[in-house]
């Protein structure tokens, strides 16, 4: 299997316990349940399950109400990232390793634009007026 993407953060193998809600999951570490901030806030019923290995990347801030991220989900030995800001980099590294037959020889030209949170919310009609220009 060809290796597409690595994360240079540290990450940790828990085992999914349940989902309380659509942002939190509770996961297994050595016996010791915790709660882990899941970014991607759609059903993913089938990754998302009790009893799946998931990796998660510990995150040291005390504001926060948790204290790790969820990665990705080990699913018949494949990694299912379950972080969205990780889609970009995963499909320029398939397309750089020709990872996907059907799109061979394709390389990304431009990558999408990111915004923060206060920039992706235009307030009014002017906002919208200056964000298109």
């Amino acid at each position: 299997m060809t290796r597409l993407h690595t994360i240079e953060a540290t990450l940790i193998t828990g085992t999914i316990v349940d989902r309380p809600n659509r942002f939190v999951v509770h996961v297994r570490f050595d016996n010791t349940p915790e709660r882990v901030f899941l970014g991607d806030p759609g059903a993913l019923e089938g990754i998302i399950e009790p009893g799946h290995e998931i990796l998660c990347s510990p995150v040291d801030d005390a504001d926060r109400s948790t204290d790790y991220d969820a990665i990705a989900v080990l699913i018949d030995d494949i990694c299912v990232s379950v972080r969205t800001a990780l889609a970009n980099d995963l499909v320029e590294s398939a397309l750089a390793n020709d990872a996907i037959p059907a799109l061979t020889g394709y390389t990304v030209q431009k990558r999408e634009p990111s915004f923060s949170r206060r920039e992706s919310r235009p307030s009014g009609r002017e906002g919208i007026r200056q964000r298109l220009n």
